[in-house]
Order: C-alpha cells, then sequence, then structure tokens
C-alpha cells in the first residue's frame, strides 16, 4: 500500500525588496504600483516527511545571520495531510534540496542538520567562489559540509515538460532542470495520489510572476522566461499541478484549496489581458 508523504509549508522569514524585482513594468501598470515602492515577500521552505525519511525543498531565510531579515523563529503551518504534533519528529534521515544557492534559501542548516545536501553542480562551483563579507556564512556552512552535485549528464527528456533526473537516495522526488533565475536552478516534483506538487523556487516570483515576470532580475533571461512559458502551458494541460513558489503567501490547509488559489490569481491576471 502507498504511503502518503506528510507535508508540511515554513515560513523562515520576509525579505523587503522593491517592486520592480518582483513585477516587470507591464505587471506594475496592470496592478496600478510604482516601480520604486517596497514589497515583503515571505520565504517558504517544504517538509516532506517520508517512510524514515525527511526531505526540505531549500533550508530558507536565517534571519540571524541574513541582514535582510527579521529577527524570528520559523513558524510552522501544515498543508494537506500533515498533523501540528509531527513537525518536531526526526527521521532516521535528513536531506536538504536545493532550487539554487542565494543566501536566502541555504540558511538554518546548523538547526536541521542534514545527512544530505543536494543542489546542481553549477550552483556549487558558484557558492564556493571568492564572496563578499556578506555571504561569507555561507560558505562558511558548505565547507563544513559535503554537498552531493546534479549533474548535467544526469538530467534526461522524459514524458515531463523540463529534462528530469532521480535524486540518489531521495526515492519519490524528481529533479527537474529549470534555469533562468540562477543557470543551474532546479525544481522538483512529487507525485500524490490526486496532485503533482512543483516545488518551483524562484521559477517565478510567486503566481504572478507567471504573468508578469521581473526577467531583468534573473541571470539568463531568455531562459528564464522560456521556462515560465512551459510551465504556463504545463498548468494549461494539468489540472492537477499545484505549484508551490519559495515567496509566494500559502495559508491553505490543502491543495484542493491551492488549486483554487493558483487558477483565482490566474482567472484575474487573465482577465487583464
Amino acid at each position: 500500500m502507498k504511503t502518503i508523504p506528510a507535508i508540511s509549508a515554513i515560513d523562515t522569514g520576509k525579505l523587503t525588496i522593491r517592486r520592480d524585482e518582483y513585477l516587470s513594468p507591464a505587471g506594475l501598470s496592470f496592478l496600478g504600483l510604482s516601480p520604486d515602492g517596497t514589497v515583503n515577500i515571505p520565504v517558504n521552505i517544504f517538509r516532506i516527511d517520508f517512510d524514515g525519511m525527511t526531505v526540505y525543498i531549500d533550508s530558507g531565510l536565517d534571519s540571524r545571520r541574513y541582514p535582510m531579515g527579521p529577527s524570528r523563529e520559523m513558524r510552522y503551518f501544515p498543508i494537506a495531510y500533515s498533523a501540528r504534533g509531527e513537525f518536531a519528529r526526526r527521521s532516521s534521515k535528513t536531506a536538504v534540496l536545493f532550487t539554487h544557492l542565494h543566501s536566502d534559501h541555504c540558511g538554518n542548516l546548523k538547526q536541521i542538520s542534514p545527512d544530505m545536501l543536494i543542489a546542481y553542480e553549477s550552483e556549487i562551483e558558484k557558492a564556493m567562489r571568492p564572496l563578499s563579507r556578506r555571504d561569507g556564512y555561507r560558505k562558511g556552512l558548505f565547507n563544513s559540509m559535503t554537498l552531493t552535485p546534479l549533474r548535467e549528464e544526469d538530467f534526461h527528456r522524459a514524458e515531463l515538460p523540463f529534462p528530469s533526473a532521480q535524486i540518489p537516495g531521495v526515492p519519490g522526488v524528481t529533479a527537474l532542470l529549470t534555469p533562468g533565475h540562477t543557470a543551474g536552478c532546479v525544481s522538483y516534483l512529487v507525485d500524490l495520489d490526486e496532485h503533482r506538487l512543483l516545488f518551483a523556487g524562484d521559477i517565478c516570483e510567486g503566481y504572478a510572476g507567471l504573468f508578469y515576470p521581473p526577467y531583468h532580475t534573473a541571470d539568463i533571461p531568455d531562459a528564464y522566461i522560456e521556462t515560465i512559458v512551459i510551465l504556463r502551458a504545463w498548468l494549461d494541460h494539468d489540472p492537477s499541478l499545484v505549484i508551490l513558489p519559495s515567496h509566494e503567501a500559502i495559508d491553505a490547509h490543502s491543495f484542493d484549496e491551492l488549486l483554487e488559489l493558483q487558477r483565482a490569481v490566474f482567472a484575474g491576471m487573465e482577465s487583464g489581458h
């Protein structure tokens, strides 16, 4: 009998960024926002409890170290099948799967104390280069831990819209190569009975970013736009696909509620075209 994993979202803090880093000029115009205003965005990570293994998608904003984050503790809240008493439970093995290695996605590693760290190889190479003083904390963490790379040759074209790879030692999660925000940006797919969950990292800046992406903030703008176009087409063809971005307020308690939220955002955006 297939065991359904327990899945929870974790709000690790907020970032304050310029609005033009969140939406393109067209999006700012559509929503009537000024480009020089600011917006507070959540920094979410996700925890998946399989039998005998806990998997974190990113490790979030370390508010005690990262200068853009407020001083606060991580706040857990459940979605779908989790119960509130489960969050403190530690499995026999813990892995962190990074979507990319920007500082707001790789804090809290000492608290999580993972057995495995997984990231795309170019992300690891970039993270270990000489860094600014502000990013020295991140490099110090990685120097004391072992990062296992996902390599280009691991990814293959199959039935999925993006090249995919299986992750050694982490059954139940498929890695998807989704470059653009960074050159080595990876997303993760988990198939449940009725839903497909795409842990999207920074493929888009929240749901609105699927319609009005601020491509000038991407490392590879053309690849960023192409990834978003492919993702939108996937959404049109797969009604069970739930996107879980790192920077969207997720306060629903079921994946059906998240689907309703996702569709409502898209319907509202499309009505403006």
